[in-house]
């Protein structure tokens, strides 16, 4: 099973290799918002169900500072949302996560 870093960082190179957009999760080879890209990986890693504490998507909400992640597609799909800010939360959800493991 992989861990919650390494879900992040596939979904992370998953976004830079197949494109970022908004308003739909994406489908096939991409492209997919942030939280698409996630569930992507999630899915195709056969990873069973995480405690929410250790969820990949609750590090990315911490990241952003949001409460739960119901709100991370809205967050995505702002209007003034960049590839630039998927990106960066993704680096601060991994980092947040190595220092969980640790």
């Amino acid at each position: 099973m992989k861990t919650t870093v390494e879900i992040l960082q596939a979904a992370r190179n998953k976004l830079i290799e197949s494109g970022w957009q908004q308003g739909h999760f994406g489908a096939g080879d991409g492209p997919f918002c942030a939280v698409g890209a996630l569930r992507r990986i999630m899915l195709t890693a056969h990873t069973g169900a995480y405690a929410y504490s250790e969820s990949p998507y609750w590090f990315l909400c911490r990241a952003i500072g949001l409460p739960n992640d119901i709100a991370l597609s809205a967050w995505n799909d702002a209007p003034k949302r960049t590839f630039s800010e998927v990106i960066d939360a993704y680096d601060h959800a991994i980092e947040l996560a190595k220092e969980e493991e640790r």
